[in-house]
């Protein structure tokens, strides 16, 4: 014979953990610095960091969360990094020869550097030696 099984319980509903609202800021990397506030009824999520001031706003839609809005800064900010890097990538100069200096500012530069030292009379170790010997 076997036993009989017992009714089982009704289970509550389970707990949902939250998500968080504070995150590290990217500027000056503190720990928990960055606290992000979401506004439905205006779709607009905005974070800002307590320790540096750094503040960003992102429009949002029913489903965001504090992480998204975490996320879009995240992406905006690599965005802005690239855009430099190509900026400063389209200033450098490329690898094309310079012009060879005309005749005058050959005979003044002498190719030497503006801070090179052409003439040094003074013996920098003679007026620092023993005049003992």
């Amino acid at each position: 014979m076997g036993k009989r099984k017992k009714a089982s319980k009704p289970q509550g509903p389970k707990k949902r953990e939250k998500l968080p609202t504070s995150f590290q800021c990217l500027f000056c990397n503190h720990e928990g610095s960055v606290e992000v506030n979401i506004d439905r009824k205006a779709k607009v999520g905005d974070l800002s960091c307590k320790v540096c001031g750094q503040f960003y706003q992102t429009a949002i839609n029913n489903l965001s969360a504090g992480v998204d809005v975490y996320a879009d800064w995240i992406d905006a900010c690599d965005a802005v990094a690239k855009e430099q890097e190509q900026a400063t990538a389209a200033r450098r100069p490329s690898g094309k020869p310079r012009a060879p200096p005309s005749a005058s500012q050959a005979a003044h530069d002498d190719g030497l550097g503006d801070d090179f030292i052409v003439d040094d009379e003074l013996d920098a170790e003679g007026e620092f030696a023993d005049d003992d010997e």
